[in-house]
């Protein structure tokens, strides 16, 4: 990213025609903002997809080749058809809009910040779409419809919920706009679950926002019309059809909230509804289409004999002074594998270099970006049409670094085969950093296995070299480098153009991964990314099978000197590519991933990055771009849309589900240390977050030639903030447990696990360094992780080398409970190592929140409970049966704990059942004698389960109209957690209990009004060291990414 030439950015979308005329003198009143002629709409909106299908309807009717309805790109309005760094172009490829954009919604007027109250004013659906697909293409109907029960659709599949899946507040640049902005990916669309319906947000705003001067505000006149269902008629047809199928749009959104929201449409003054794009169909069938070919041709391993151990490479280059610098020093040599691909480009010349920098993934199809004239580019694959054109193979460098000691576990004599790991390499760096990784891994027995991404390789001074053509000495394949030269190095520029316009190099090929990250092209950087997702696909598929020593007497049955227990690591870059190739490759091909120093939501990660920051304040300079403003936010959230289908934010949750994932992430933070700011840096080329807070936030107006990895400039930080960018929320949306103390933290054998170490010292290049305290502790817990497929986190607290460094992050996981920007309290999780007593937790109001009946007024509610349910339980408790001779049923999973009625007896004549209210809430709201107890409940209970004895203030008196099950909110200032009386029990070796929990903000009659954050936890119990007794085991506490509904764990509680 050295060279910004964004192009993109200097797109500013038509929709960017913002907002209110100040310099008029306050005219009442202030309306929202819609006017389909001026396209002054909120932004992203399907308003868009409509105007583009009818644009598309006409191509059709006049025989445009290719035109159809299913290729409509999202806005078509590009000036240059050909411009694939236009955001408009890229944005016309997709099928949707961004999983992680924020919906921005204006005003004539400035806003009253305090009338934005997410969740009453400004709420938020998921809401189920008609595709144009299953659309009509006729002037006056919508190409996108939100469609609901009557036509057999979902229609509102559930509202998510305020300050947990999403915000609403104000911008920071403007007091006109609302920025609606996702805290956990929007729902993506898939050919799947829906039946072929879209998924989409719907957000409504009602009149409860005021203007500056306190008024409500209004409707525009033509939404007031739609929702009335006055149609347009001023005698132009195509502007009155499209506004008439806008209007359609309008009265099906406004029908969805009053039916199924109970919504009063005469309170809405606006509704916006968008299609989410796809982000699993295209890649999953790349990679399955490259599987279907595996496995892929391989040539035996060649090593030079100057340098065919890791030491002597890394002597020879410079790196250390002698091989008996490393710990051990691991056999190197290297073989090649020929990839199959979908992505354009070769070492041919020019005209190939070309087509590697500007060329994209195509299905064969072709889509029209622009009407006047009618120009059409090959279409990138959607969901409609999800597989890519095949492009012929690549044979491409392997370097294999392998034990150099003897390994025979089997007693046979033969070497046996080595479980892998396999190793990616970070932006502008190449397969050879996996050198610096052998000591740890080779020396457990491990060999490493390092493959270039696309576009990435090194130069002719490395000894093992593979040319840009079929022979380079003894090494073969090429360097995917592929030699492209189109520009000067110095300048950055073309020294020129040939007789075909294609740019002029200055005779030296450009660096290592220069095009990757391609803000020129974004659609070829989506598509390259997901090559690279493709090609380590059928490189973990291949290595089963692969003689690398040519010879077929070694290794296993046929040969191969690998067996099939692969493992993963990905560093910066290779975190990133990996998390998506995690998240695509079938369930049970990757046995453990380290991800270190790595994350997600890219465009906003980039932004807060020190490094990058002052790279990207530049280019706003030079295209009279002012951060933090409206246009440029879109042209940051536009590059995101396009970068979605395979940004890690997006991917991780999938990814944690199929393969034990471990990140790695410098934090900083620790005091005393470096002068400059009194505490040590956080990572500074990928942030941990976007917020603009916090240690970032301390940085701001800094130098960052003084940074580690800093060139030049001053770091401004990020002034509009986002919740998905950076390492920190790819922990909580992957719900990766924090390991916050030193030693070795053992994982249920048959639960899935992960976790994450955050280090308050060290750099964003301190994995690469073992011989360092915070590498070698890094490299170690990697090593560790792999060992045990995900089983086993060995953590160093402290560097290896000096047992007075503190190096990781010891805080308890704190959950932050918010209402808008105002922190109200924290949720704190303690792991207390009792296999009784697991978890301690509880909520706590902070600052001027004061009790919890302040903060569940400022929420809009009336107290707090937990909502609990039990995803497994292999013993669990039995319903009621009423009846002291007679068990009640097992209760089964997932299900709500407890149980309506509560629990009955587990054997024949004992009492010993729970009684629960009919609330599906953990702790009662109703206080019932044991009178009314079933006749299998324990009648002697000495409490209630009520909720006031687990507050910090139980014997307040109750306020009249209260049940006293509830106590007095307005003197309680804490909420304790435990698993509760209703569960079964975890007694027998081998069973499992897991738990997801989240607080919930009900009313003064124990109903809902909102869930908030949660968390989850497991356990197991294990047979004892040796075999004797046993022992339980824990997954540990995880933060879960947002409220039930993110994760479908809502579906059960309607039916409670």
């Amino acid at each position: 990213m050295s060279r910004i030439a964004m192009v993109t950015f200097a797109l500013m979308l038509v929709v960017s025609a913002a907002g209110c005329n100040n310099s008029q003198f306050a005219p009442p009143p202030t309306e929202a903002e819609f006017s389909t002629g001026a396209f002054s709409v909120p932004f992203p909106s399907d308003l868009f997809i409509t105007y583009a299908g009818l644009n598309e309807g006409a191509l059709m009717a006049g025989g445009a080749p290719g035109a159809m309805i299913t290729n409509t790109p999202i806005i078509p309005s590009a000036t240059d058809p050909a411009d694939t760094g236009d955001v408009l172009v890229a944005q016309g490829f997709l099928d949707g809009f961004s999983n992680t954009m924020p919906m921005q919604v204006d005003f004539t007027h400035n806003i009253d910040p305090t009338s934005v109250v997410a969740g009453e004013t400004v709420r938020v659906f998921e809401i189920s779409i008609l595709p144009p697909t299953g659309a009509v293409a006729a002037i006056g109907l919508p190409i996108s419809l939100p469609v609901g029960p009557t036509s057999g659709a979902p229609g509102i599949i559930r509202e998510l919920q305020a300050d947990v899946d999403y915000s609403a507040t104000l911008t920071r640049s403007v007091q006109y706009q609302i920025m609606v902005k996702p805290k956990v990916p929007w729902p993506a669309s898939d050919n799947v679950t829906l039946g072929g319906l879209s998924r989409g947000i719907l957000v409504m705003v009602t009149n409860g926002v005021r203007d500056f001067r306190g008024n409500a505000v209004i409707r525009s006149d033509q939404y007031a019309r739609m929702a009335a269902g006055i149609p347009d008629n001023t005698g132009n047809p195509a502007t009155d059809g499209f506004a008439n199928a806008i209007g359609a749009a309008v009265q099906s959104s406004l029908g969805l909230l009053a039916a199924q929201a109970g919504v009063n449409p005469d309170s809405v003054v606006v509704t916006n509804y968008f299609t989410c794009q796809s982000v699993t169909d295209v890649l999953d069938a790349g990679v399955a289409a490259t599987l279907a070919q595996a496995p892929a041709a391989t040539t035996p391993g060649v090593a030079i004999p100057t340098v065919d151990t890791v030491g002597d490479f890394l002597t020879a280059v410079g790196a250390i002074n002698s091989p008996a610098d490393l710990p051990y020093n691991a056999n190197l040599a290297q073989g090649t594998i020929t990839l199959p691909t979908f992505y354009p480009g070769d070492s041919s010349g020019p005209a190939g270099w070309e087509d590697a920098v500007t060329g994209y993934w195509t299905d064969g199809n072709q889509v029209y970006q622009s009407a006047t004239p009618p120009a059409a580019n090959p279409a990138f694959p959607t969901r409609y049409s999800p597989n890519a054109v095949s492009l012929g193979s690549h044979e491409v460098p392997v370097l294999v670094m392998t034990p150099s000691h003897f390994i025979d576990v089997n007693l046979d004599g033969i070497n046996d085969p080595w479980p892998v790991v396999i190793f990616q390499h970070g932006i502008t760096r190449s397969r050879f950093d996996a050198t610096a990784f052998t000591s740890f891994l080779c020396g457990q027995g491990f060999a490493v296995v390092s493959m270039d991404a696309p576009l990435h390789g090194t130069t002719e001074g490395n000894p093992y070299w593979a040319g840009h053509g079929p022979i380079a000495g003894e090494q073969i394949g090429e360097e995917r480098t592929l030699g492209i030269d189109l520009l000067d190095n110095d300048t950055g520029l073309p020294t020129g153009f040939d007789g075909n316009g294609i740019p002029i190099g200055d005779g030296i090929p450009e660096a290592s991964g220069e095009y990757f990250l391609n803000f020129p092209s974004l659609i070829s950087s989506r598509s390259v990314w997901m090559q690279a997702v493709c090609d380590l696909a059928m490189l973990t598929e291949t290595l089963p099978t692969w003689d690398f020593d040519g010879d077929p007497a070694t290794g296993t049955v046929t040969g191969a000197e690998f067996t099939d227990e692969i493992h993963y690591i990905g560093m910066s870059l290779g975190g990133l590519i990996g998390t998506t190739f995690l998240s695509a490759m079938p369930a049970g091909k990757i046995s453990s991933a380290e991800l270190c120093v790595t994350g997600g939501g890219v465009a906003k990660m980039l932004e807060n990055s020190p490094v990058y920051n002052p790279r990207l304040m530049a280019f706003f300079a030079g295209e009279g771009l002012v951060q933090g403003t409206t246009r440029a936010e879109q042209a940051l959230n536009v590059i995101s849309a396009v970068a979605d289908g395979i940004d890690p934010v997006v991917h991780i949750r999938r990814a944690a589900s199929k393969v034990p994932v471990h990140m790695a992430v410098i934090k900083g933070g620790r005091t005393p240390s470096r002068a400059l700011f009194g505490f040590e840096y956080p990572d500074t080329v990928v942030s941990t977050n976007s917020l603009g807070n916090g240690l970032y936030g301390a940085m701001v107006g800094v130098d960052i030639s003084l940074l580690p990895n800093g060139d030049s400039g001053i770091y401004t930080g990020v002034l509009e903030p986002s919740y998905l960018g950076g390492s920190f929320p790819m922990q909580r949306i992957g719900s990766l447990t924090l390991h916050n103390t030193a030693g070795v933290k053992e994982f249920p054998p048959d639960l899935h696990g992960g976790g994450a170490t955050n280090y308050i010292t060290g750099d964003h290049g301190s994995f690469a360094d073992p011989l360092s305290g915070v590498g070698g502790a890094m490299q170690f817990t990697a090593m560790n992780w792999a060992a045990s497929s995900g089983k086993n986190r060995t953590v160093h607290a402290v560097s290896p080398y000096n047992l007075t460094d503190l190096l990781i992050d010891e805080i308890d996981l704190e959950i932050p409970v918010m209402q808008g920007e105002t922190r109200l309290g924290r949720i704190t999780l303690i792991e207390t190592g009792d296999p009784d007593n697991p978890l301690e937790a509880s909520f706590e109001t902070v600052g001027d929140a004061g009790t919890l009946g302040a903060a569940a007024a400022a929420l809009g509610g009336h107290h707090f409970n937990w909502y609990q349910q039990i995803t497994i339980d292999d013993d669990p408790a039995r319903a009621v049966s009423g009846d002291l001779a007679a068990t009640g049923a097992l209760l089964t999973v997932p299900r709500i704990d407890p149980p309506s009625g509560g629990t009955g007896q587990s054997a024949n004549f004992a009492n010993n059942g729970t009684y629960a209210d009919d609330k599906p809430w953990l702790w009662n709201e109703v206080q019932v004698p044991p009178g009314d107890f079933a006749a299998d409940q324990n009648e002697s209970a000495a409490d209630y389960y009520c909720v006031r004895e687990f507050t910090n203030n139980p014997g307040a008196a109750t306020p009249a109209g209260i049940d006293p099950c509830v106590g007095d909110p307005a003197v309680q200032s804490s909420l304790a957690y435990n698993v509760g009386p209703w569960i079964g029990s975890v007694s027998t070796i081998g069973d499992r209990f897991q738990i997801r929990t989240w607080l919930v903000l009900v009313d003064e009659n124990g109903d809902q009004v909102r869930l908030l954050n949660g968390f989850t936890f497991a356990q197991q119990v294990t047979a004892g060291s040796e075999g004797i007794g046993s022992a339980v085991t824990t997954t540990g506490v995880a933060q879960m990414p947002g409220s039930p509904g993110v994760t479908g764990d809502d579906t059960i509680l309607s039916g409670f």
